[in-house]
């Protein structure tokens, strides 16, 4: 049986560019038909010029108590919200835009959520681990943060903006000071976690490394949502390594979303914004 929309389906977006690669709209139609939800999340495609704009339009969209955002805008969406919930505020990143009916904006991450979340299912932890990261963006500082809160030993991060990574390496060395930072992978270090956070796969490139090197790692993940299977995580899988699929990252934040968004009364308070974010 199929959710039919009405006058009064609550209706969320996904903001990206490009957008058609979103899983997310699938698995949350499909959560909203198994919990009977009247509500809908709806694709738009939105590049970096029309995002104040629509941000903007969303102050004012009655029928709709916001949105999630999606690759490329997780961190130029930061600066457009008035407020954000303590780890976004921390990493200038959100991935979802709740509106208030006052029209103010708070920001929230979810990413990191997700990918633990998506991670236990293979009986991976992250406590006493240590993860290779391709990536500190949007995503990537996300699950770096959630790693390192979860009791990461080492975290090496292969990142192509310099900038981006020591904003990150700077924020995490100061939140936990037991953390084992490195920008540069080595061979002969075994890794239990290999993580692609960038958007190298959706196009079937593969990454620029060799999954060989590094011993067997426990989980190999990547973020990008289709292909379901990535080369790199067709890599790994020939190597007999688990693998984690962007669309399992994404489906482990479901929950998170519909309770930020209170779209189930039941459900405990939504995570409380900490101050003015930016505006």
């Amino acid at each position: 049986m199929k959710n039919l929309l009405s006058g009064s389906t609550t209706v969320l977006s996904i903001l990206g560019d490009p957008i058609t690669q979103a899983a997310l709209p699938r698995l949350f139609s499909r959560y909203a038909v198994q919990q009977s939800l009247d509500a809908t999340l709806i694709p738009i495609h939105v590049s970096a010029a029309d995002l104040p704009s629509f941000t903007r339009m969303l102050r004012g969209w009655r029928n709709s108590p916001g949105c999630v955002v999606t690759y490329p805008h997780k961190q130029a969406a930061a600066a457009l919200v008035d407020e954000a919930t303590s780890v976004a505020r921390r990493l200038g990143v959100v991935n979802l835009i709740r509106r208030a009916p006052d029209g103010r904006l708070t920001g929230h991450l979810t990413d990191g959520i997700g990918f633990l979340a998506a991670a236990r299912q293979h009986g991976f932890t992250a406590k006493g681990q240590r993860a290779l990261m391709i990536g500190a963006g949007g995503s990537g500082s996300a699950i770096a943060y959630a790693l390192a809160d979860a009791g990461l030993e080492h975290l090496t991060v292969v990142e192509v903006v310099p900038a981006r990574r020591n904003a990150l390496f700077g924020l995490l060395a100061e939140e936990f000071t037991d953390l084992d930072l490195a920008d540069t992978p080595h061979e002969r270090r075994q890794y239990d976690l290999i993580v692609n956070a960038t958007s190298v796969g959706a196009d079937g490139q593969s990454l620029p490394l060799s999954l060989a090197a590094f011993g067997q790692p426990k989980l190999v993940a990547d973020v990008v949502t289709e292909p379901d299977v990535t080369p790199l995580l067709a890599a790994a899988r020939a190597l007999g390594c688990a693998i984690q699929t962007g669309k399992e990252m994404a489906r482990g934040q479901i929950e998170a979303i519909v309770q930020f968004f209170g779209l189930l009364g039941g459900t405990s308070p939504a995570p409380r914004a900490e101050g003015v974010f930016s505006q």
